[in-house]
This record gives structure tokens, sequence and C-alpha cells, in this order.
């Protein structure tokens, strides 16, 4: 969208020239090789799909869900001091109207419109490159995945949720070439959501393999990132039954879920040398990252998401859907009861809290993650499984629903959890899809989570809904009120702010065409 974006991504299209077998780099401007050959296409798609050290500031992942709390108490003892930034307060209060004014250098508008630039780069000129016919079909199809992607990403942050009553509000200004002066007005959610179909359907002719060699190919456009891109559109748009066969379809590629009752040792992502390494997730190892199962992704176009300057508080709500028991595995192993004088904990917060007449300060409870966040929204095993749960369950076929949950549950559960907690049971659908949304809660806490309260609050099932309410002081577009009274936030079904405000540098740089979220 930004002139600086695209001059960028101009300069994306000649980098030197080198590759190794999985990851060409395009040809370089200096070297004078122009784009001519389907070869310099798939090096310019590959560039944008696979970048390591690529991140998104995406905080309303975080801190927006029922997973994050911050309590008056925790702010006024210690994270006032500890310098949390003041937009990740608005965030998590869904004051989203004064989070237009938040900078970030890479915003996740920003992000997806480089992406959106890249695909339309490679359709605009796969006419125009020699090569065959099949080389291009396959192009055309990973750029159709890429911009279909890059498109869902942010429709799902920016615009309201989609459902009977949304359809005509703003959706995204639709980019389908490379040029400056396509307009960057808003059509409708309904001719976003028609534009993001149409390009999954094109994406979905993609013949491309997950592994190849061995080596999982998630940063790149594949068959199975294909169908778990049409999962998640169709489960949003609540067509249960194309949702249930995309993701069936994933699952024949890889159903692999790692067992945390087995002994087996969890992965956690390292966060110095961006490796996943071995962990018996104590709170020794808590300068590392836990990623659910990440290595079982299936599009991981970007990454990593960076949340930054403060820490996954687990609220009241997190801490209670994992029971009063200590069978969940997910509990036992990443759910502390004070995470605040853990490891880096204690550098950036312990060391700012106050101290009680016993010299004790006030527990902080946290998910097993670290400060300056870094988590994946890629698609995944795991989500995959629980999509098709959801919807047999929503599709009225609740026991079968209920036997693929309980398949699961297993790698979750403790082995000598009594059967009354290690199986789920339900009556009806109407509590089948209650057992799997809080299945899912646990599962993707800052993730997904999000996601997920936004289109159950949209959609035609009133039963699922869910009212989200926390304490915190005044706040506004300047400050915390921290000295006035707490008051009571809430975010109720159908609110206008579940859409997060568009960066003002990107109404800006429209010239005014670019029209910002009403609230």
């Amino acid at each position: 969208m930004k002139i600086n974006i695209l001059v960028a991504l101009l300069g994306m299209m000649v980098v030197t020239s080198s590759c190794n077998k999985y990851l060409e780099e395009p040809p370089s401007k200096n070297s004078g090789v122009e784009i001519s050959t389907t070869g310099h296409l798939d090096a310019l798609l590959n560039k944008a799909s696979y970048s390591t050290f690529r991140t998104q500031m995406v905080p309303g992942l975080l801190y927006s869900t029922d997973s994050y709390e911050m309590t008056p108490e925790m702010y006024t003892a210690g994270f006032r001091r500890a310098g949390t930034k003041l937009d990740i307060i608005q965030f998590s209060l869904w004051e989203t109207p004064y989070v237009e004014k938040t900078n970030y250098l890479t915003s996740y508008w920003a992000s997806a419109y480089e992406g959106i630039f890249m695909a339309n780069l490679v359709l605009t000129n796969i006419e125009k490159v020699t090569g065959t016919e099949a080389e291009k079909a396959k192009l055309k199809a990973r750029a159709h995945m890429l911009r279909a992607y890059s498109y869902f990403e942010i429709v799902q942050y920016y615009c309201l949720p989609y459902g009977k009553n949304t359809v005509n509000e703003p959706g995204l200004p639709l980019k389908v070439t490379t040029g400056y002066e396509e307009a960057t007005h808003r059509v409708s959610l309904q001719t976003t959501y028609n534009f993001i179909e149409a390009d999954i359907q094109e994406a979905l002719k993609l013949d491309e393999p997950l592994f190849q060699n061995g080596v999982r190919l998630s940063w790149k456009e594949t068959t199975a990132g294909a169908n778990a891109l049409a999962a998640r559109f169709y489960l949003a748009i609540e067509n249960y039954a194309k949702a249930q066969e995309a993701a069936e379809k994933v699952l024949t590629y890889d159903d692999y879920v790692r067992d945390y009752g087995s002994g087996e040792i969890t992965q956690v992502l390292d966060v110095l040398s961006g490796k996943l390494v071995a962990s018996n997730t104590t709170e020794a190892n808590f300068h590392t990252t836990f990623l659910a199962d990440w290595d079982r992704a299936f599009y991981n176009r970007t990454p990593t998401y960076m949340v930054d300057y403060t820490f996954p508080i687990a609220s009241k709500k997190l801490q209670e859907i994992f029971g009063n028991h200590n069978y969940d595995l997910r509990k036992k192993l990443f759910l502390l009861d004070d995470m605040k004088n853990v490891s880096t904990m204690k550098i950036f917060v312990g060391n700012y809290f106050d101290k009680d007449a016993n010299g004790q300060s006030m527990k902080v409870p946290g998910f097993y993650q670290h400060g300056r966040q870094y988590m994946t929204l890629a698609p995944n095993v795991v989500e995959m499984i629980l999509t098709k749960a959801e919807a047999m369950a929503r599709l009225g076929n609740y026991q079968q629903a209920m036997t693929e949950l309980n398949k699961f549950r297993k790698y979750r559960i403790d082995k000598n959890a009594p059967d009354d907690i290690a199986v789920l049971k339900a009556n009806n659908a109407q509590e089948a899809v209650k057992h799997i949304l809080e299945e899912r809660h646990r599962e993707f806490p800052y993730t997904v989570r999000w996601l997920d309260i936004r289109r159950i609050n949209f959609n035609q099932d009133p039963n699922d809904d869910v009212t989200l309410t926390k304490t915190f002081f005044p706040v506004n577009a300047n400050a915390v009120d921290y000295a006035a009274a707490p008051i009571q936030y809430t975010l109720k079904p159908g609110s206008r702010k579940y859409a997060a405000a568009i960066p003002m540098e990107e109404i800006k740089a429209s010239n005014g065409t670019l029209e910002q979220n009403k609230y």
C-alpha cells in the first residue's frame, strides 16, 4: 500500500542470484537480468513465501482474547513501571479506535500487502515469460494462494467478522495489479470474501507436495496448505461441509500429533537461535518460547508474529478452562502459577514489583511464553483435526465429532486421568460444539482463539456466543488513569470493536481514499 513498501518489493525482484535446492533467490538488478522465465517468477514467490526473519506486529491476537488479562492490581504493583506499552492496554480492553496511532515498522496490514503485491507481480507477468504450461499453471496456483492467504489474514483483523449482518460493511482494498494508480478504496466485506474464495479455488488446483526429500515445505505454497486455508476460510463463513472436506484432505498429507504424555520431549523455539530445541518445559527453560506443534504447520508464510513489550498473563478464564485438576498436560507443562520471577521475567518485570509487608509480591499467572512474543498463526495439524470435529458437530454428526475430539485429547490428557476427565461426552450437537471450542481455546489461547471469538460472535448460532469482560482503569487515547477507580470493559457479540483500526499511516498514504473503521 505505501510507496516505500512497493519500492522495497520492486527491489526484491532483483536480488543477487544464488540458491539451494529448495529456495532460489530472484535475479539481480545489478546483473542486468530481467524477469523473463518461469524460474525467475518461482524465485520471486519463494522469496515472498520463505522469510525466516520477517515479523508482523499483531498485538490483537494475544491481548484482545479472553486468555489475556492484566488486572489493576498487577498494573499498579509493577507493570506500570515495567514499560508496558499503551496500545497493549488498549487492545486488551478493546479500545480499538485508539490503536490507529500505533506505529510499528512492520504492521500486519503492510506485511500482508507485501505478499499481495508479490502475488500480483507473478500473475501479471506469467504470460510474458518463457516456460512450460505446467510450470505456469503451478506458479499461478501458488500466487493465488499467497494472495488469498494474505487477504484472509488481514480481513480477520482489520474488518468486522463475516456474518449475515456485516456483509455490506467495509472490506479491504482489492489489488490485482502492481500499479500505483490502482484504487485504494474498500469494497464490501462480501466482495472481499468472494475475491478470497475465488483465489482459494484457484489455489486448490495446485499439485505440490508437502514434503520433498524428507523436508517439510511449510514455507511454500502446497496442496496441503491450500486445503488448510480453505478449511479455515469455510469455517469462518459457516460452510461446514466444505470446511470438513478441506480439513480431511489436509490430514491425508500429515496427521501426526505430538503426544505430551508419552515422555517425548516437547520442542520449543529458542528465541536466540530461531531453532526448535529439546526442552522438558520446566521453569528453568523459561527463556524459550513454546509453540504447540509449530513444526506441524501446513503453511507458514510469515513464520513469526511478534507481540511486543509484555507477557502472556493467563486470565482467570484461561486458568479455569483447564479445570481444577492436574490431568491436562497443557496446564501442567505450560501454565505457571507465577511467572514474574522466572528467568528473564525477573529482569524485565519481577524487579519492578512492589513487595508486601512479608517481602512477597503478588503472583502473576502466565502461559509458558516470554516477552517479545514469537508465535505463529500458521494452520497446523491440530487445528485441522479440531476444525474437522467442529464442522461435523455443526452439521449434526455430533457423536462422530466427539469421537474425533477424544482421539485428539488422548495426546493432551494424562494417561492416569479418570474417564470422566479423559473422555468428554455430549448429548447433542450444541454440547459437542461447546466442548470443541473449549478444546481449541486450550490449544490456541493466544493465536487462533481470537479468530474463533470473532466468528462465533457473528455467526447464525446464538448458542456459542461469548461476552468478554475485563476490569481495569479508565483508558483514553493517551494514557491510563491509574489514579481513578477501575471500571468494567465489555465486548459483546456484534460489537464494531472487533475490527482493529487501520494504521493511520496507511490512511494518510491513500490521500483519504482508504476509509477508517467506524466505531
